[in-house]
Order: structure tokens, then sequence, then C-alpha cells
């Protein structure tokens, strides 16, 4: 097995990869290069195109890595990539490991696009085998381009501020209910009347009464920055992506009447 240096702009970035990838997820990929070098391998095909690790490739770039070892294989042996530098029973071990779960967990997002493009061009199967829905994402070509058929029944929303200041936090969310059972649950396990794994459940089940004034959220998500509002799409107290919404299982009710629809 001989081993081959490259330079790294030597290696071609997969045009059509299925992970677009998440901002935070990068973030962390990125952080990971710098504080601890390249961990992983990443797999080429012959024709040295990056069939898995197009992000760590990336990174590595941004991280200022030039120098690639490519090891030749077919397949029928498992290659291991080994720091000598690292042990993994130490704080800077684990915190590796961790690193390398907690990248694959956040940066992962599936092109729909692309997917459904493989899909129809018989490259990938709706009933795969790798348990990618792809069937979830069904889209129609509209002027060459795909479109979920779900998102096409509802226009793109934009949020402008109509007012100069965003609303106050009080402003966005009425938690007098809440309070109420609350203090209920609380009397009620002090006096012994339920137990304390009750008391939790209730509690959390307590929360599902506040009351959110869409309103306002849409406003303050105006004036929001980038970050917050991220964080505001991701909770789905606000809705940009129909069909991401769908993905998110918050609107299953309105896919399946759509569904329908178009059938």
């Amino acid at each position: 097995m001989n081993m081959e240096r490259k330079n790294i702009s030597d290696l071609i970035p997969d045009a059509k990869n299925l992970n677009i990838g998440r901002k935070k997820g990068q973030q962390l990929l990125n952080k990971s290069f710098k504080k601890y070098g390249a961990g992983r391998s990443i797999l080429l095909d012959k024709n040295n195109q990056i069939i898995a690790g197009n992000k760590s490739w990336e990174a590595a770039r941004q991280a200022g890595i030039e120098n690639v070892v490519v090891v030749p294989s077919d397949g029928k042996t498992l290659i291991a990539v080994q720091r000598t530098d690292i042990d993994i029973d130490t704080p800077e071990g684990r915190d590796l490991a961790l690193a390398d779960n907690a990248i694959a967990y956040f940066n992962l997002k599936w092109d729909k696009n692309q997917l459904n493009e493989f899909k129809e061009s018989g490259l990938v199967s709706a009933q795969n085998e790798w348990s990618v829905p792809i069937h979830v994402w069904e889209a129609i070509k509209v002027n060459d381009e795909y479109v979920s058929k779900y998102a096409i029944t509802t226009e793109s929303v934009h949020y402008t501020p109509s007012r100069p200041s965003p609303p106050a936090m009080s402003e966005m969310y009425d938690t007098g209910k809440v309070s109420e059972l609350l203090t209920n649950i609380e009397s009620a396990f002090e006096s012994g009347e339920i137990s304390e794994e009750e008391a939790v459940f209730l509690r959390a089940a307590a929360w599902r009464h506040a009351v959110f004034n869409f309103a306002n959220i849409a406003e303050y998500y105006a004036h929001a920055s980038p970050r917050m509002q991220e964080l505001m799409e991701e909770s789905v107290l606000i809705i940009i992506d129909f069909n991401d919404a769908i993905d998110r299982g918050l609107v299953q009710l309105t896919k399946d009447i759509l569904t329908n629809e178009t059938k």
C-alpha cells in the first residue's frame, strides 16, 4: 500500500454534495481544526474528487493545512488515522471525541433540490437503505428548478420592521396561566398529594399554556440580530420556509391536507 503526498488544492470538492451543512456545525468544525488539527480521514474517488469529508476539506483549508497523505484502497482494508500526540483518556482526547460527535450532529442539512434531482435521474431511491426520507420532499419542476409541491401553495414570508424599536419581551408572551398552574402543582407536591416525578412532568406540561403574541414576535424578529433570528426560526416562532416547517413537524396536518389536494 503506497502512500502518496498531495497538496490540499489537488483535491476536488463534490459540487453536488447532498449536505449543505449548517452555520453552527461549520463553526464547530473550523474550531476543532484550529484547536486540534486534523482528526479523521476523508474519502476520495479515483479522480481525487471528495466522496466524504467535503466540510472537513473546507475547514482544513481555512486552518492553513496544505499537506495531504493519500492512502490507496479498494475498500477491503479499514484505514485508521493514528494521532501519536493524543491520549483519549485525557481532557484533550475526550474533548476531541466530543467535538467529533457534536459536529456530526450539528452539521447536517440535506440539499433537497439535489436529492430530488438524484431521485429523478435514478442515482438514489426514495426507498433507499440509508433511511434518508426523500419521499417527504416530493417536488415538481417549475422552470427547470425543483420546488416543493407544498411550498408552491404558499408565498415566501418577509419580515420588515413596522416601528422604530422592537417590542419588549413581556409583550411577546403571557405566562399568567402557567404561573397559576405551577402554583397549584407546587401546593400539591408540598402536601404530598403528588410525587416528585409527577410534579416534574406537570411543571413541563404547564408551559403548554404560555400564550404567544405572534404579531409582536414577528415585529421583534424584524429587529433582531442574525443569530437571534436563526434561533427564532429553529424554535419555529417564525416561519420563513414553509417546507422547512413541514420537515420540523410543525404543520403535519397542513402537509396532509395539501398532499390530498395535490393528488
